[in-house]
This record gives structure tokens, C-alpha cells and sequence, in this order.
């Protein structure tokens, strides 16, 4: 099991976790050492210290960015952990973020087959969707780039989160460029550093744990919960790996048969359009018409509020159809199509914690009609529903844009399309 920290921060915030493991003797010296551990603070490399002034070194020094701390989780995994034949990987708050910076970086190596070994990853309060907490404070650790990730709906960690939805959690093989690894993710019930909304995100297996963003690490059901995933990772085979010839992964009969005739397109210079992707297109369009009113009320975060009778019925419906869609049909042959879908699904799933958390009442779901009604502890919602909604709407029109480029877009859909998140 490798522990991967979150900001300002250190290793030893693992203490009671490694503590309770060690009492138990099939899961004892699991940890490769020295434990995982990364350069973090709000300034400099050591956190602000009322009984110790900070030193111009420590001010001057750069922090590293995700990225570079994600690289330096892959050389320890090569070098600390090169003989663990099973590992399971576990991130607190930004720790999360960094563990998905590390596999898509990975994927982008070409390192798909070296991540078989990774048999689940675990995060627990990680910000996925970003944490407004003091956010206007925090704006002003100007030089801090790890703070940044931290910021609602930063692009660089939805992209990453697109990818790992798309090439890890859903993926069917291992290959150079995918590797299916379960997720486990998990929401503090108390926690006000992280709303549960953005913990949750749009991962399929998320779920919660008692404690709030720090107390999370030392509940002895989150002490539980990682045993049971531990000994459930020990038992499990590695994922299957599948041949990949010319870049594509084989999915079947019909779906080689579709390739084969899309490439024979391409070297006579036309363009073609799949049989399968026609038909998925409409079904798209059928669950998002673009000229549905309720959908563009959604895509409009200026429009508050939602009223359960008038919009939020038919979303939850078409959410329901397009997990549907995904779950039960094959995904877009053509991958210009297939990646513009999963990133439109997965910013809908997560508009969809959000309408649940911030729309609806905690005891009878009864839905809030204006924005007077929201408690306390949603008005910090909000903002981030809002964000949500504009995220959702960029994804979505991307989408559309890329239909009407291969002509799977009505016309009245085309021109309703470009007035969806309008005033």
C-alpha cells in the first residue's frame, strides 16, 4: 500500500492508519520505505510557523506542481516499490489528484502494461472538483501551484480526471495507452474543507465515511474499509491484456469490421461515419435534444433557481438514459467522437452531485425554490453548482460542435445548439 499525502502536509498524517494496519498481522509491513513523501506548504517547502519565522530559503523555494510530483511518484514506484507485485494506492485531499496526474502521465509513456500491478486506488476527501474554502484568501499564495489545482473546476485536473474515467475506470484491457483499475473514493461526512459533491464527483463507486477532511484518517471505519480493500486487492488476478494492432484495441468482430471500413475510407481520401456511431449520435440527441427549453434552463447557470417539476425530472431522466447508453452499448468507434462523449458524461454525472446536493431538501427531497431556502451548509454550493452547470455546457456543446462537423446534427439541432448556454 503506498500513501500519497495531500498539501501542506507529510507522511506521518498516515500514522494512525499505518498504526492500525500494523495490529493486524495478515496486512503488517504492507508499505514500501521510506514511505512517500513530497515537497508542500503554503510557502516555500515548510508551512507558515508563528514559533519559527520563515527563512529567505524556504520563501524563495519553488514548490513543485502536480506534475512533477506525480513524476516523482512514478520513480518511486519504479525504485521503492519495484517488488511489490501488488500495490494499492491511497490519496488524501490533493494526494488524490496527484495519483491521477500519475497514471495519466503514465498512459502518456505508453506505460498502460506497468500499471497491471496497481490492483485498486483509494481516495479519500479528495477535492476532485476543487474546494472553495477561503478561496478569495487563497488567491493570494500568488506563487503557490499547488493551491491552483485546488481551485473549483481547474482544467488541468478535469482533464485528468476525463482521462482516468475514460482509460482507466472504464477501460477493457491493458494495453500501452489503458489499464482498468477499480476506484474506491470516498466523501468525509463532516467535512467543510471538501464538500461531498466534489469528493464524489463523477466516479461510479463513491460512497462515504464518518469524520470530517482530517478526521477521515483516524475513524476506525475508514480503518475498516481500507483492510477489506487491501485483502480484496491481495485475492485479485490482473486485469487481462489485449493485442493492440495499429493503435486500435480490438473489440469484437463488428467492431474490427467497422475499423477496416473506416481506414479503407480514409486511403481513398472520404470520409465515413460508422453505422454504430449514426445510431449511438441519435440516441445522444434523443436523451440531450439541443432544442429542448429544460436543457437549455440547465446549461444557463444564470437561471436560478431549477424547479423540480419543470427541469430536474427530465434531467435525472436523461442522465439515467445516457448511463445507460454507456454502460450497455459499445463506446464511438471514431475517437474524436468517443472523447468528446465520455467528457460530456462525466461533466454531467458531476452536475448531477451537485443538483442532488445543492437543489434538494436533506429530509424529504422536497426541492428548494429559491435561493433564500438553501441552508448554510449549501449556500457554499452554490458557486460550485454554478461552475458545474458552465462546465457541463462547454462539454456539451464541444460534443454537438463535433457532430455537426460529421454531419450527425440536424439542422434545427445545429441552430438550436449555439443558443443552448446563451442569456
Amino acid at each position: 500500500m503506498v500513501f500519497v499525502h495531500g498539501i501542506k502536509s507529510s507522511a506521518a498524517t498516515w500514522n494512525e492508519v499505518r498504526d492500525s494496519l500494523a495490529q493486524t498481522k495478515d496486512l503488517a509491513d504492507l508499505e514500501p520505505q521510506p514511505p512517500f513523501e513530497y515537497a508542500t506548504g503554503l510557502i516555500g517547502k515548510k508551512p507558515l510557523s508563528l514559533k519559527k519565522p520563515l527563512s529567505l530559503s524556504d520563501a524563495l523555494r519553488v514548490l513543485p506542481t502536480l506534475d512533477t510530483i506525480a513524476d516523482s511518484l512514478v520513480s518511486y514506484l519504479d525504485t521503492e516499490a519495484a517488488d511489490f507485485q501488488r500495490l494499492v494506492l491511497v490519496g488524501h485531499s490533493m494526494g488524490g489528484l496527484v495519483i491521477q496526474r500519475f497514471l495519466t502521465r503514465m498512459l502518456a509513456r505508453r506505460r498502460g502494461t506497468d500499471l497491471a500491478r496497481i490492483r485498486r486506488v483509494v481516495l479519500l476527501a479528495c477535492p476532485n472538483q476543487g474546494s472553495d474554502l477561503a478561496l478569495v484568501l487563497r488567491k493570494g499564495l500568488l506563487f503557490n501551484r499547488q493551491e491552483r489545482a485546488l481551485r473549483p473546476f481547474d482544467e488541468p485536473v478535469n482533464d485528468a480526471r476525463s482521462l482516468v474515467l475514460q482509460n482507466i475506470i472504464n477501460a477493457r484491457a491493458v494495453t500501452e495507452a489503458s489499464c482498468p483499475i477499480p476506484f474506491s473514493v470516498y466523501a468525509g461526512e463532516e467535512d467543510w474543507v471538501v464538500s461531498a459533491a466534489s469528493a464524489r464527483s463523477s466516479f461510479p463507486d463513491a460512497a462515504a465515511l464518518p469524520g470530517n477532511h482530517f478526521t477521515i484518517l483516524s475513524s476506525e471505519r475508514t480503518f475498516s474499509t481500507l483492510k477489506q480493500l487491501l485483502r480484496s486487492a491481495a485475492d485479485s488476478e490482473p486485469p487481462q491484456t489485449t493485442a493492440v494492432s495499429a493503435g486500435l484495441t480490438t473489440r469484437g468482430t463488428a467492431a474490427t469490421a467497422e475499423q477496416s471500413k473506416l481506414a479503407a475510407a480514409a486511403e481513398q481520401g472520404r470520409a465515413a461515419v460508422a453505422d454504430a456511431d449514426v445510431k449511438k449520435a441519435a440516441r445522444v440527441l434523443d436523451a440531450l435534444p439541443p432544442q429542448a427549453g429544460w436543457l437549455r434552463v440547465v446549461r444557463n447557470p444564470e437561471i436560478l433557481p431549477i424547479h423540480y417539476d419543470k427541469v430536474t425530472v427530465k434531467f435525472d431522466a436523461a442522465c439515467i438514459e445516457l448511463r445507460t447508453e454507456r454502460e450497455t452499448t459499445a463506446d464511438f468507434l471514431d475517437q474524436g467522437l468517443h472523447t468528446a462523449f465520455s467528457a460530456m458524461t462525466e461533466a454531467l454525472d458531476a452536475l448531477e452531485s451537485f443538483m442532488d446536493g445543492s437543489l434538494f431538501g436533506p429530509d424529504d427531497h422536497r426541492p428548494w425554490r429559491d435561493l433564500t431556502e438553501h441552508p448554510p451548509s449549501r449556500q457554499r454550493d452554490l458557486p460550485l453548482l454554478a461552475e458545474a452547470r458552465l462546465h457541463f455546457s462547454e462539454r456539451y456543446q464541444a460534443m454537438m460542435n463535433l457532430l455537426n462537423a460529421r454531419g450527425l446534427l440536424p439542422a434545427e439541432a445545429s441552430k438550436a445548439t449555439d443558443q443552448g448556454g446563451q442569456r
